[in-house]
């Protein structure tokens, strides 16, 4: 290095060293934590999540909700549909226990009790889980207690409101909840007038560590919201203003045309130049004179741009709901744009239904805690099924689920769960049905029949066809696999397809025309048929007189 280098090196680390400190700027890691004049300042604190939701926040909060909930056309219709896709027509139960005839029974009871739970009398399992989710997505929570009456176990529904506070432990597991009104005590004991926490089963989802309470599904969106359906509101008022004034008359005077605004409508008086003009132009003519003029005035409310900004918003309020746009609004989107939202939708709603799932043990837990029967190691086991996913190819999907029920992926009480259906109990009334149709089936025949429905393959119509007996079994002198199955009442056994039908017509019009002995379209028909009995095959072939015998075949 030159001397003369190494000299402006020194003099610029003498610059430097000597610069003040206020001048030298060092930039944070993260914008997001400095302060800026281009923007407002956040005067949120950062504490724990029981500070944040105070009763003063939750009473507010509630509040704006309930408002849009009843006011709001686009907030209810959110809500609703949320509903709808998570509980449908009803979230189903079942036992998962290993001892399979208590579990039945358990089921067939919990599917009893369901019809009375409430205890009001007014609701049933279904409405009772309508209105649990609505609450979680309005009030953010809802208490359900464990009560009952002389008639057994039953569940009184509590809003949020009702509730004033919730004691815990050191740990933060909730002891009692208090209701409005009532003296909470110093946590010692539960005070009289509170519910323990084991008769309480709270509905809500939590999002932070130590959060009690829940908060609206539509919080972030709750002012967003409130503007739509102001905005609305101003934009219609607007619209109706704008479509009042149609035509409008100029006059340079400003005073209003003779015959055409001063003179009152209900008024007959005409002049002498009305009258000469009415006959000439008709009488819906406006004669103007050299200073007026007149124009018709077309409203353009609302504007491109406010129905776009509307767009805006709605699609920020659907997005704070975590869901997407097209999942609430009719929004014009490609196909597989659609298959995109559902699929993200939907999954969406799985959540929903775990966390409602998982609350509902509590029902199981409840309806057979104080039952007298004997009860095995794992009677709390239960399974919950849930309403058909979301699609849009509704006929593949039909499909789909025929064959994963076919295959066993899919048991028979997910299957009928999903139509809102009791597996056992619609497996009961196919029997009734199938025997009142039919007396003369037997139970085997119905256990046939059912399975075969089960699993997608039509219903014979020799169902009422007395099975073959081992009589007429041909020339080969033994029963075949046919006579086998007929013998067992095994109706599907011996039904034949549209396809199947017609190769045995083709096979006897081959031995009638004499292309094909007897002998080989029998075995033929044996070969390709080994299900359809050997008199059955003897019926079809041995009334057939050849029109002409088949021709040598050379040595």
């Amino acid at each position: 290095m030159s001397e003369k280098r190494a000299k402006q090196i020194r003099r610029a680390s003498k610059r430097t060293a000597s610069a003040p400190v206020g001048i030298v700027h060092i930039r944070a890691g993260y914008d997001a934590a400095t302060p800026s004049i281009n923007r407002s300042t956040v005067s949120h604190a950062v504490q724990d999540a029981v500070k944040d939701l105070t009763p003063a926040v939750l009473k507010e909060l509630r509040k704006n909700s309930r408002y849009l909930d009843c006011n709001s056309a686009v907030y209810s219709g959110a809500v609703k549909r949320m509903t709808t896709l998570i509980v449908g027509t009803g979230i189903m139960a079942t036992s998962s226990s290993k001892d399979v005839e208590w579990g039945n029974a358990a089921t067939a009871r919990y599917s009893e009790w369901g019809k009375s739970c409430d205890i009001t009398g007014t609701s049933d399992m279904p409405a009772l889980q309508q209105i649990i989710v609505r609450s979680m997505i309005v009030d953010g929570e809802i208490f359900a207690l464990k009560t009952g009456d002389e008639s057994g176990p039953r569940i009184q529904l509590i809003e949020a409101h009702q509730i004033a506070d919730i004691v815990c432990n050191d740990v933060g597991r909730p002891l009692y909840y208090v209701p409005v009104g009532v003296d909470k005590g110093t946590g010692d004991g539960v005070p009289d007038g509170c519910y323990p926490a084991e008769n309480v089963i709270h509905f809500f989802r939590q999002f932070r560590a130590g959060q009690r309470r829940g908060v609206p599904l539509f919080t972030p969106a709750i002012n967003t919201a409130r503007d739509v359906d102001e905005l609305v509101s101003l934009e219609k008022a607007a619209s109706k203003a704008a479509a009042k004034t149609v035509e409008i008359v100029k006059r340079k005077g400003g005073v209003a045309p003779r015959g055409v605004v001063a003179r009152p409508a209900s008024s007959t008086a005409s002049t002498d130049t009305d009258a000469r003009y009415r006959e000439i132009v008709g009488p819906e003519g406006l004669v103007l004179d050299t200073d007026e003029e007149y124009e018709q005035v077309a409203s353009q409310r609302p504007s491109t741009a406010w129905q776009g900004f509307i767009d805006f918003l709605l699609g920020v309020f659907c997005l704070a709901g975590d869901m997407p746009p097209s999942a609430f609004l009719q929004i014009k989107v490609g196909g597989a744009d659609t298959r995109r939202d559902l699929a993200s939708a939907q999954r969406v709603i799985e959540q929903w239904q775990q966390v409602v799932a998982n609350k509902l043990r509590g029902f199981w837990e409840y309806c057979h805690e104080n039952d007298k029967t004997p009860k095995p190691v794992d009677w709390q086991a239960v399974a919950h099924q849930f309403p058909r996913k979301l699609t849009v190819d509704d006929g593949r999907q039909n499909a789909s689920d025929r064959a994963d029920l076919a295959c066993g992926a899919m048991t028979i009480s997910e299957f009928a769960a999903m139509y809102g259906a009791d597996g056992a109990e619609h497996i009961r009334e196919l029997r009734e049905e199938m025997h009142s149709v039919n007396p003369r089936l037997t139970p085997e025949q119905i256990d046939d029949l059912i399975t075969k429905r089960l699993f997608g393959v039509e219903a014979s119509a020799f169902a009422a066809t007395p099975a073959a007996t081992s009589e007429g079994k041909g020339e080969t002198g033994s029963g075949s696999a046919g006579d086998a199955a007929a013998s067992t009442g095994s109706v599907q056994a011996t039904a034949l397809n549209g396809a199947q039908v017609d190769a045995l017509k083709e096979l006897a019009m081959a031995v009638a025309s004499g292309e094909l002995p007897q002998g080989s379209a029998k075995a033929i028909a044996r070969a390709a048929f080994p299900l359809v009995p050997e008199a059955t095959i003897s019926a079809i072939f041995d009334g057939i007189t050849p029109t002409k015998q088949p021709a040598a075949v050379a040595a």
